[in-house]
């Protein structure tokens, strides 16, 4: 495989391009690949010094609750018993010993020892994986392409999907796993289970060309085997013993047995061109799964998009962005600034286009700033010099530009794509670029409004603040507030977040110098939480974001997003009339909604006392969609709904309609709404008939 890669490339006339790319470090070809590795994790003759290391950590007091202290102590052990585990390896380890009966779950070991935590700090679990370069079914004809379009700046790699590059994080493991959808999945889950995450709730992302390019019964196998992966994931205890595990169902059947699977699919996010949309595609997509389309409009201006041969406008991509609406669908938006033919000031008059038209308004952006890549017709202009890419400073300047206004009821996934530095060749090359530009913004007193600057578990977004929880001396729990690169300021930081004043001693604390202990929990924290409710116009229809924050909107615990349109129904019969629940989030750490279940190998399940989730914010904000939707006229509510979250909804009274799977909940009549309005008009009368009472009195007496 690698070497036909390398000499596509040379053949394409990009062998420089391929110089540096990494070598794959391995192959699997079956799901028996994947478990042999992992179990492979541990050397035995690592095992005794890891139990020994494991127990020192479960017994210290306190027990190890940040990086520092977990360093700390494992620079002590690593000088013990000459070896250098990693985090995964000692958490494997834990893991045994607790399933065992060694030792007794240690809460602080497991956070202190999980990798890469906010992974799993927005509520869910995001599991990426890629579609074929040569999409085929069951070894049938192979399609040569996957896209049918050829925009100038998207790269075309052999043997890549079209847009994207190989030695990309997310493509390289779809190389390892031959682009099958199950052994992507069933890797990444697994690692990331490894690594400390509750892999329970997975919100899968599919990317690699246009969706709608591919051949139908690619698409739906596909789907299939996604469902089919993670109903079977945790079956390999079978794969071990060399028992035959299940074949694939139908894409239905694979959908009703995730429902009650303990990996549940709670999401399904597609991407594709605006105009691809039209109804038969929205009935393909919910017959999928899908709860999310990514859209690429890439810029707003028509003579930029000719430039870069985009092949549509801006209208249909308003088409496309009601269409889906109005159908119930969640909404990202891919926008690209530098683009051939775009300055700065071009930039900025797109991203004030996106944020003020009420038929571009989307849930969620991606910006990728236009990098100059091998495979793109681009690089001929760079290379020729009739394409300039605008300097560093001024596109820092754009993303001020747009992160400052934007609306907070968008969230910015991305700011900068990972593209690897031996793929640039021109354009910004400053993968923390989001970093500075928050950095830039803080200095001249500006901040971003957006939802993933604000959610709860990336407190540390407006003031790069890491939160950790620590245990005082009388297991009191507290929130440890540390500011990297020192502790100045840190006063004004608590008071922005409305934390109480820290201890004196805390500050003068060496092994706190650089943060303070707080007193309040992000329990204690969430009790402030109020209702917010924000209104605006979007793609004919009315969208109410309500969401759950603190009083002065830093940080923000759950939304909801519900539609009122003028046009539902267009599609599916069962939406008309019908009010939408587009959206429903809770942030935090993720929790697993299952944690009975016995712990083995690498399966886990996460109950943190500090996560947000089950905490009873879903619930209130879905009362509140229900009383505004039923206040508005509707007799009926529909949720747009991951096929591993109809549990939930069944739960709150809704019934899954076949036509679309969506699930609805008939809405009783507002009579308490009503009676309130009434008795209000009617206090009002009587009082005005009361003071022209008093009036008319007085004026007689006076007469008299």
């Amino acid at each position: 495989m690698e070497s036909s890669l390398r000499t596509d490339a040379v053949q394409s006339g990009d062998p420089a391009a391929v110089a540096n790319e990494r070598p794959l470090h391995y192959v699997n070809t079956q799901i028996e690949d994947i478990y042999r590795r992992l179990d492979a994790m541990i050397p035995v003759e690592m095992i005794p010094a890891l139990e020994a290391m494991v127990l020192y950590l479960v017994q210290c007091d306190p027990v190890p609750s940040t990086e520092r202290e977990l360093a700390k102590s494992l620079t002590e052990l690593r000088k013990k018993f000459k070896i250098s585990p990693r985090k995964a390896q000692l958490l494997h380890t834990y893991r045994r010993m607790f399933a065992t009966g060694t030792i007794a779950r240690c809460i602080g070991v497991e956070q202190v020892l999980t990798t890469k935590a906010s992974k799993s700090m927005s509520g869910v679990l995001v599991v990426t994986v890629l579609t074929s370069p040569y999409p085929s079914v069951n070894g049938g004809k192979k399609q040569k392409f996957t896209c049918e379009w050829n925009c100038y700046f998207c790269p075309n790699q052999p043997g890549q999907p079209r847009s994207y590059l190989r030695d990309e994080p997310a493509v390289l493991r779809a190389n390892q796993n031959q682009f099958d959808p199950i052994l992507q999945f069933t890797e990444r889950c697994s690692t990331l289970a490894a690594n400390g995450h509750p892999v329970d709730k997975v919100e899968v992302l599919v990317l690699g060309g246009t969706w709608s390019s591919y051949p139908l019964d690619y698409r739906t196998a596909f789907c299939r085997d996604l469902y089919y992966a993670a109903n079977t994931l945790w079956d390999y205890e079978k794969v071990r013993g060399k028992l035959s595990v299940r074949k694939p169902k139908s894409l239905f059947e694979e959908q009703i047995l995730n429902e009650s699977a303990y990996t549940k699919i709670i999401g399904l996010t597609l991407e594709t061109r605006p105009d691809a949309i039209c109804p038969q595609e929205i009935r393909r997509l919910r017959e999928y799964g899908c709860t999310r389309v990514q859209l690429g409009l890439q810029h707003t201006n028509p003579q930029v998009l000719k430039k870069i041969n985009r092949g549509h406008g801006v209208e249909e991509a308003k088409y496309a962005l009601r269409l889906l609406k109005d159908n119930c669908f969640k909404m990202d938006l891919h926008l690209m600034p530098n683009l051939p033919g775009a300055n700065p000031t071009v930039d900025k008059e797109m991203f004030q286009t996106v944020l003020y038209d009420p038929n571009l308004q989307v849930d969620q952006w991606k910006i990728y700033p236009c990098e100059v890549t091998p495979w793109t017709v681009i690089k001929k202009w760079f290379d020729e010099g009739s394409y300039i890419p605008y300097g560093e400073d001024d596109l820092r300047q754009v993303l001020i530009y747009a992160k400052s206004r934007v609306h907070p009821w968008i969230r910015l996934n991305r700011v900068i794509r990972d593209i690897p530095s031996n793929y640039i060749l021109g354009g910004l090359d400053a993968p923390n670029m989001r970093e500075d530009v928050l950095a830039t913004m803080r200095r001249n007193g500006l901040r971003c409004r957006c939802i993933r600057c604000r959610e709860v578990g990336d407190i540390s977004g407006l003031n790069q603040i890491d939160i950790q929880q620590k245990h005082a001396a009388k297991n009191q729990h507290l929130l440890a507030l540390s500011k990297p690169g020192g502790s100045h300021n840190i006063r004004r930081v608590f008071r922005k977040f409305g934390v109480e004043q820290a201890q004196k001693a805390a500050l003068r604390s060496r092994a706190n110098r650089e943060g303070v202990l707080a007193r309040r929990t992000s329990q204690q924290l969430a009790a402030t939480a109020i209702i917010k409710r924000r209104i605006y116009k979007a793609s004919h229809g009315t969208e109410y974001f309500l969401s759950f924050e603190t009083p002065d909107e830093l940080i923000i615990f759950a939304f909801l997003r519900l539609r009122i349109c003028d046009t539902p129904g267009t599609v599916f019969p069962c939406l008309e009339p019908c009010a939408l629940i587009r959206e429903l989030h809770v942030y935090g750490q993720l929790v697993a909604a299952d944690t009975r279940r016995n712990w083995f190998s690498f399966k886990t399940a996460t109950n943190f006392s500090s996560a947000q989730q089950h905490r009873g914010f879903g619930r209130r904000l879905m009362a509140d969609a229900e009383s505004i939707a039923a206040r508005s006229g509707y007799k009926k509510i529909a949720v747009i709904s991951g096929v591993g979250t109809r549990g939930y909804y069944r739960r709150l009274g809704y019934v899954l309609n076949p036509d679309g799977n969506f699930l609805i909940k008939q809405l009783p009549f507002p009579y308490l709404y009503y009676l309130r309005y009434f008795g209000c008009i009617i206090c009002f009368i009587s009082v005005f008939f009361y003071v022209l009472d008093l009036l008319f009195n007085s004026k007689y007496d006076h007469h008299h």
